[in-house]
């Protein structure tokens, strides 16, 4: 039986929330300010989520005023048009009707980023609702999210290797996708948050839940399969390793050929500069974008992210190729890899692009 989100438990306990403490704040107040909203309770993220949708419903409301008949993209009207927001947004000015309505909704944003963030974020790039996204966008959400951050950081992070300026929407959704499962062990711990929540309005966070006897059960690490990402073919498909591996004598002369072949192989993989597309790098996890990160983690690490990182780590850490070699080795042979795979060859690859650019 799994857990599955209550969102009629999440909407309720928002309502009373934002009208207990909206009722705090107006005891001897008509309206709050721009200033006030960064500091109206004590729960950080949703004083930054109260911001986030008033900056979105005020953008929605300036392109529904747009006349079909004057040229808003002229840069004169463009300028002018930049200058009013300016001078606008240093004048917000909120009643208390109006706040109960965005508390409401920032309480409830921030427990839906809390309990399933990978929800959370796949909605938050729905709202564009355009076929293309820039990335200066996606940028701005980031501002807004303290908690559960580590996702679109990533995000952000593998789109700043592409020199384009834009993303269609379905790439950044796979993308996402990509990240949240290589990072799906980092999801915070929703407890953690519950002295937050009793401060403004005492909550069992475990009444967020209900409990689903058929129902896939909907938590903070989805297990939607990722089914547009490019994999090995069937050739290169590794079959399961066994929890106990047991060797034949022509098994363990086949890695030693494996083993001998292994230095010239890191020697003729060098790339170019023009072949990498990179300058000098400071970190081979940059070199990695997301569809190989997620191909090595699974095809070479069996799927753990830890033991990944700290591979790379400590290879970074190496001074020469002879150590790069002994360290690529010893990992070759913990884990049974094959150096005729296309993972085993890309990374052999990227690594020496890296000490190459040293």
């Amino acid at each position: 039986m799994g857990k599955q989100i209550n969102l009629t438990a999440i909407e309720q306990y928002s309502q009373t929330l934002a009208e207990r403490t909206t009722a705090d704040f107006f005891p001897d107040k008509t309206h709050i300010k721009g200033k006030e909203l960064l500091n109206f309770c004590s729960f950080k993220q949703i004083n930054l989520f109260l911001i986030k949708i008033l900056f979105e419903k005020w953008q929605n409301s300036i392109e529904a005023s747009k006349s079909p008949y004057f040229d808003y993209e002229h840069p004169t009207v463009r300028k002018a048009f930049q200058q009013y927001a300016n001078v606008l947004s240093q004048h917000i000015s909120v009643s208390r009707d109006l706040l109960v309505s965005l508390v409401q909704q920032a309480t409830y944003e921030t427990i839906i980023l809390l309990l399933d963030p990978f929800e959370f974020y796949i909605n938050e790039i729905d709202k564009f609702e355009q076929e293309t996204v820039a990335i200066s966008k996606l940028k701005e959400i980031q501002k807004y999210i303290v908690i559960n951050k580590i996702f679109f950081q990533e995000l952000l992070q593998d789109l700043a290797k592409s020199p384009e300026e834009e993303i269609p929407t379905t790439e950044l959704i796979t993308s996402f996708k990509i990240v949240f499962q290589i990072n799906k062990e980092e999801v915070e711990d929703y407890t953690a948050y519950t002295s937050t929540f009793d401060i403004l309005h005492p909550v069992q966070l475990s009444t967020f839940f209900k409990e689903e006897a058929e129902e896939t059960p909907s938590t903070p690490e989805t297990s939607e399969p990722i089914t547009d990402i490019p994999t090995t073919t069937e050739e290169e498909t590794p079959t399961t390793t066994p929890l106990v591996s047991v060797e034949t004598d022509e098994e363990e002369e086949e890695k030693e050929i494996d083993s001998d072949t292994l230095n010239d192989r890191f020697k003729q993989n060098k790339y170019t500069l023009n072949d990498h597309l990179r300058t000098k790098s400071n970190s081979i996890r940059n070199d990695i974008n997301l569809n190989q990160r997620f191909r090595f983690i699974n095809q070479l690490f069996r799927g753990n992210y830890t033991s990944f990182n700290q591979f790379i780590s400590e290879i970074e850490q190496l001074d020469d190729k002879e150590e790069v070699l002994r360290k690529f080795e010893e990992q070759r042979v913990k884990l049974g890899w094959n150096n005729n795979t296309k993972e085993t060859e890309d990374l052999l690859k990227i690594i020496d692009a890296y000490f190459e650019a040293q």
